[in-house]
């Protein structure tokens, strides 16, 4: 037997070391079969392109708040094209929210805070929302509210709705004045009366 085992030593010895071969490729495969390849992607580094992007982001996107009867209240980052009923559904009301209180289908606009009482719960309407308000909105004043304003006629407001879809909401008082016809004069006056 021994003398079998030295002479197909080489035989032997080459078939255990292509066997060992054969297990290593095996398991590398195996282990590689695991890892998704994917392709490179272009980064484009330039300044211009990375405000650019940070512009648009800016302009889809409205911070709001929720709180009261829900089970998450926080400030969400919301779509600007966003309804009350879609900011309720990410605070996930509880089963005793009063959301017939509430108009659902009102546009939210950015820094707005919705509280969602309970049922039965008397919530106390601050004196600025049921009588006519001193000051108004330019985001989200409606065509009626904006001609309360002294020198706002109906063309007037009209055109300040169209500027604020077309150009999407005020950043600041100033922007008013972005608007044909309104210059610094008629600015002045309105100032005291107006807010974002």
């Amino acid at each position: 037997m021994a003398e079998l085992f030295f002479k197909y030593k080489t035989i032997l010895l080459s078939s255990v070391l292509g066997i060992v071969c054969i297990l290593l490729i095996a398991i590398f495969f195996k282990t590689t079969d695991d890892i998704e390849y994917t392709e490179p992607v272009e980064v484009n580094n330039s300044v211009s392109a990375n405000e650019e992007i940070e512009e648009v982001v800016d302009n889809e996107y409205i911070y709001v708040e929720i709180k009261g009867a829900v089970k998450h209240p926080d400030v969400y980052k919301i779509s600007k094209d966003a309804r009350v009923k879609d900011l309720i559904i990410l605070g996930e009301p509880l089963q005793n929210a009063d959301l017939n209180s509430l108009n659902q289908s009102e546009k939210l606009h950015d820094e707005k805070s919705i509280y969602v009482p309970v049922k039965g719960e008397v919530v106390e309407v601050k004196e600025s929302e049921t009588s006519e308000k001193s000051v108004v909105n330019i985001n989200t004043a409606t065509k009626e509210e904006l001609m309360r304003l002294n020198g706002v006629g109906e063309k007037k407001a009209e055109t300040i709705i169209e500027y604020r879809e077309e150009n999407g909401l005020f950043n600041k008082k100033e922007d008013l004045m972005n608007i044909p016809g309104i210059g610094q004069k008629t600015f002045e006056n309105l100032q005291e009366h107006i807010e974002i």
